[in-house]
């Protein structure tokens, strides 16, 4: 129920933003068709009878806070949707095959939910770096620019190394933090934590997957598709708007805050948040994407292989 709450608030903001944003571009536009003359010369405003410049626009001149906030919302809306055809066609096929009864079968249900689940992460992630990609391009940037260009053997044993110490890291982190939890709160809300957590966890959901094939699919999709999606999003566009913004302190620890917060888990929230300032930090040290992208498949592809061969671990 909190966690529910939280979500209603969170988008009850984002609706009276995008409220916001969309007046002062009505507006905008309304001045816009409504001016008499297009802009004038420097030299023309030095005269007492000039007619004034052209309405400022409301928007940066370039990329700024206000592309990943509207890129986020289409990225969720679009992978959403997108998921709804493999969802019919899965509640077509599995009807077809048991009845509507086998709309309310648990059991049968669970593997066409999977696949559902697996597209969306597909998508997901397509659709980060295609949002990035186009915000960039229509300011004449490129995902190039941003860190994604061809990345040089250091920065791969750099990944690949950064990546295993993280994992260690977060692993530690994660036992201490169960370690203060124990000694802090009652059972009863450790254990309704940890279900919390449990239930929005991707180890979870691996681990309910019967077929060998599908759980080599979601790995792919949550070790490999997702670090490049999340990284050029996260880092390459929401970083860079922060540091333009503020400054490079303040992007390392907004980022990784929304990066943590985007992942809805409430314990899982205290170690992903270090994870995603950490990941910003290397970023920016290094302006590659591709060695947080390593990092970041490292660190999810590594547990998912752990739970595979050891099921124990994500129970």
């Amino acid at each position: 129920m909190p966690i529910l709450i939280a979500l209603v608030c969170v988008c009850g903001i984002v609706i009276v933003i995008d409220l916001v944003l969309l007046i002062k571009w009505l507006v905008y536009q309304h001045q816009l068709e409504n001016h008499p003359n297009e802009a004038l010369t420097l030299a023309d405003t030095t005269h007492l009878d000039a007619e004034p410049r052209l309405p400022r626009s409301p928007f940066a001149a370039t990329w700024s806070l206000v592309h990943p906030f509207l890129a986020m919302q289409a990225v969720l809306i679009g992978a959403n949707v997108a998921s709804l055809f493999p969802l019919i066609a899965a509640l077509a096929i599995l009807a077809s095959k048991k009845g509507l009864s086998g709309l309310s079968d648990q059991h049968a249900l669970a593997p066409y939910m999977m696949s559902v689940v697996i597209f969306a992460l597909f998508a997901q992630n397509f659709l980060f770096v295609g949002t990035v990609a186009y915000c960039l391009r229509k300011y004449g940037s490129s995902l190039k620019e941003i860190g994604l260009r061809k990345p040089t053997l250091k920065e791969v044993g750099l990944g690949l190394g950064l990546g295993v110490l993280m994992m260690l890291v977060a692993n530690g982190l994660e036992a201490g933090l169960g370690g203060l939890l124990a000694k802090w709160l009652p059972q009863q809300i450790q254990h309704q934590l940890s279900e919390q957590t449990k239930s929005f966890s991707a180890g979870d959901m691996f681990g309910k997957i019967d077929s060998n094939w599908t759980k080599l699919i979601f790995l792919i999709a949550g070790g490999l598709a997702a670090p490049i999606g999340e990284e050029v999003f996260f880092r390459g566009l929401l970083f860079n708007s922060l540091k333009r913004r503020f400054n490079v302190p303040a992007a390392i620890v907004l980022s990784g805050l929304v990066f943590a917060l985007i992942h809805i888990s409430p314990l899982a929230i205290f170690i992903i948040f270090p994870m995603g300032a950490f990941l910003a930090y290397v970023y920016h040290r290094t302006n590659s994407l591709w060695v947080t992208i390593l990092m970041h498949a490292v660190n999810n592809t590594t547990a998912f292989i752990l739970m595979w061969r050891f099921p124990k671990l994500g129970h």
